[in-house]
């Protein structure tokens, strides 16, 4: 069975929980190790508690935006609802999380 994070496709909305616009997706990047996780069609929600443990998915989204891109972690990712990817982060808090800065990968 596939993982949530694996339905998220270049061209979806990314939106915060009260639905205000915050980009659309242009890449995703970063493994998954969704052991001990949900699979299936479930919502990423019920994952979070695993993933801030470490168990779930490691990885970004690259965000396109006016101004410059973000580069959104999957540990904020709520739900995959269609063609949209919620995050679980209100869109005004965005600027001060440093998601305007790639990532370092190892």
């Amino acid at each position: 069975m596939s993982s949530p994070y694996s339905r998220i496709r270049e061209g979806m909305d990314v939106v915060d929980l009260a639905g205000d616009t915050i980009g659309v997706v242009h890449l995703v990047h970063g493994a998954e190790t969704m052991e001990n996780v949900g699979h299936g069609d479930e919502g990423v929600a019920r994952d979070m508690e695993a993933m801030r443990a470490g168990k779930g998915a490691t990885g970004h989204i690259e965000v396109q935006r006016p101004g410059h891109d973000l580069f959104i972690p999957f540990s904020v990712v709520n739900e995959v609802l269609g063609d949209r990817v919620v995050i679980a982060v209100d869109r005004e808090a965005i600027d001060g999380l440093g998601w305007d800065r790639a990532p370092r990968t190892a």
